[in-house]
């Protein structure tokens, strides 16, 4: 007998735009929410990702704060701008590597609906990614299953 991890699928159907300027960061946040079912578009740059937010409409924006050029805040004051129907209320998830020198309540005082350190745990962020879309307690939350075949 072997274990066999299961996909959750507790992120199916939702649309998720992640930003981050690292390559191995973004390639991490696209396989912990894909593993649950969520369709990823990553970005590498603050104005790409505004330019991708504004056409794609994603469920949840998930954003690195320190990145070259547009940072995250910048990024999150930009869409905040926006009416709600161009996108202006998606919910977003804050990363940062600072740590206490970025603390949640300030990613909160600037509009995002939650906080994430690196180095990002993916089961933590697929967790917040269903909390911020409102779907934890509706499908049980983003645990992962396993299955012994």
């Amino acid at each position: 007998m072997h274990a066999r991890m299961r996909r959750s699928r507790v992120l199916e159907g939702l649309h998720v735009v992640a930003v981050d300027d690292n390559a191995d960061a973004r390639a991490i946040m696209r396989e912990a929410l894909t593993y649950d079912g969520a369709v990823v578009t990553l970005c590498e740059t603050g104005d790409e990702a505004l330019s991708v937010l504004r056409y794609l409409r994603p469920h949840v924006l998930v954003s690195d704060i320190a990145m070259p050029g547009r940072t995250g805040l910048a990024l999150i004051r930009a869409l905040r701008a926006l009416p709600a129907e161009d996108g202006g209320s998606v919910p977003a998830i804050a990363i940062t590597a600072f740590g206490p020198r970025f603390p949640r309540s300030l990613a909160l005082s600037v509009s995002f609906q939650e906080w994430l350190q690196k180095p990002v745990d993916p089961w933590e962020l697929s967790r917040l990614v269903a909390k911020v879309a409102g779907i934890t307690g509706r499908r049980g939350g983003a645990s992962r299953s396993f299955e012994v075949t």
